[in-house]
């Protein structure tokens, strides 16, 4: 671990306060009001907002992977305010009517036989790519190992007794391994591991498969297509974001959510089905009965309420890259990390808050630059979240507790993070390109340990 001090943000606050590149335009911040009272005319959202920004002159903007993220961080001791976005008072705005399709019935040609084989991770230690949390005792982690002397395939692995000893659950070698990221790019691979119970879990990627049994054997679970690029499962549904076919620079559209109960063998009913190319990663949240999802693009983050149906949300400024944060307990308001990319390719952070699930949103905090990408975000309670970063130097993790108003470098390696979420209480959870297990802190995003793993 990097030791850090006070002395050391301290110093890093001085370097900001000097950075000539920190600015308020007012310019902006007018034509932002006025924008507010424009009259909305009738016509399709998106379309509309693909005109706009085919007709700006200004450079093209890298929001990078909202599931794997970009860039290096600078340490904030205290925040620098350098402007406030006025009260949002956004209109939900419908993104479409529920449908649902006719999926064929799994046979044995695309269900495989249930399997229980085992695997030794590669070289003695798992490569993580996706956490799934139960209560602090419980967590299961994909990974890629050695299914033999040739080849890799994911391999499962759960605790029940806080990571004290974790049991080799099954390996799958008909299919591959995601790269760092989760985000597949290849047939017949899986980056992403949710859990909605004890027994029922789900492996998404470019297949979707489900298991009934813990974990000890999968099956094929129909869906209309595309590749799973998030998913989330609460209170008895499972969300599935779907993207066209992914390279490691970005997935083709059209942009689709799918929802199904956790007892569901099929995912037929779709929420969200839109027109949305150049997709670079996307990021979900559960709260209650609603989903909030931030997919992103090259020119921003595009954002959207899923109940009944999906509607659009405007929580950020335009082209800013945005994420969601909700704290595990769901008590408290659900808030925004709204990115702002820089000319010297770092990132101005700021946060908002909704306590009426998204239609409006409070003033922004005081904005903070961030050398690099933002890589994710996560809230374990109201005003306290954890923001990673990425980038050429390294990451880091950085952590406030008044709602975005100050931030402080935790205690961590300097990684390549590609995301982060709250476990409940203070846990929180975070995977690494770089990084051989996944990384865990305790003390609410703090002070962070790298958990390998080699059963």
């Amino acid at each position: 671990m990097i030791p850090r001090d006070e002395h050391d943000d301290l110093e890093t606050f001085g370097r900001l306060m000097d950075d000539p590149t920190r600015r308020d335009d007012p310019v902006d911040a007018f034509f932002a009001r006025e924008r507010e009272l424009v009259e909305e005319l009738p016509g399709h959202d998106v379309h509309l907002q693909g005109v706009l920004r085919a007709g700006r002159t200004g450079r093209r903007r890298s929001t990078g992977w909202l599931v794997a993220g970009a860039a290096a961080v600078a340490a904030v001791a205290t925040a620098v305010g350098v402007g406030m976005l006025g009260t949002g008072q956004e209109e939900l705005r419908p993104a479409g009517d529920p449908t649902t399709v006719s999926l064929p019935e799994p046979s044995e040609a695309t269900t495989p036989a249930p399997t229980a084989s085992r695997a030794e991770p590669a070289d003695g230690q798992l490569l993580a790519r996706s956490v799934s949390a139960g209560d602090d005792r419980t967590r299961a982690v994909l990974g890629e190992a050695r299914c033999s002397a040739e080849t890799t395939c994911p391999l499962l692995l759960r605790t029940t007794d806080d990571g004290q000893s974790w049991i080799n659950t099954a390996a799958l070698p008909d299919l591959s391994v995601a790269p760092p990221g989760g985000i597949a790019v290849a047939p017949d691979q899986v980056g992403i591991l949710r859990w909605a119970s004890a027994d029922t879990g789900y492996l998404a990627g470019s297949v979707l498969r489900r298991t009934t049994d813990g974990g000890t054997t999968w099956a094929d679970m129909p869906y209309p297509g595309g590749t799973i690029v998030a998913t989330e499962v609460a209170d008895g549904v499972v969300h599935l974001v779907s993207a066209g076919e992914c390279t490691e620079q970005g997935c083709a559209g059209p942009l689709r959510v799918y929802r199904a109960g956790t007892g569901d063998s099929s995912a037929d009913v779709v929420v969200l089905d839109e027109d949305v190319s150049g997709i670079t990663g996307a990021q979900l949240v559960v709260r209650g009965p609603r989903a909030y999802l931030s997919v992103g693009t090259a020119d921003g983050s595009r954002t959207y309420r899923i109940g009944e149906q999906a509607e659009h949300l405007e929580p950020c400024d335009e082209g800013d890259s945005v994420f969601f944060g909700t704290p595990a307990d769901g008590e408290g308001p659900l808030s925004v990390l709204c990115g702002t990319p820089g000319d010297d390719g770092g990132t101005s952070i700021r946060v908002r808050t909704s306590t009426d699930d998204g239609v409006t949103w409070s003033s922004a905090s005081p904005s903070v630059a961030v050398g690099g990408t933002v890589a994710g975000y996560a809230q374990t309670q109201p005003g306290t979240a954890v923001v990673v970063t990425r980038g050429e130097a390294g990451g880091r993790a950085l952590r406030t507790t008044d709602g975005g108003a100050s931030w402080r470098v935790a205690k961590a390696d300097s990684v390549q993070w590609s995301w982060v979420a709250a476990g409940g209480d203070d846990r929180v959870y975070g995977l690494a390109d770089d990084s051989e297990g996944f990384l865990e802190s305790t003390d609410g995003g703090q002070s962070w340990r790298v958990e390998v793993l080699a059963p």
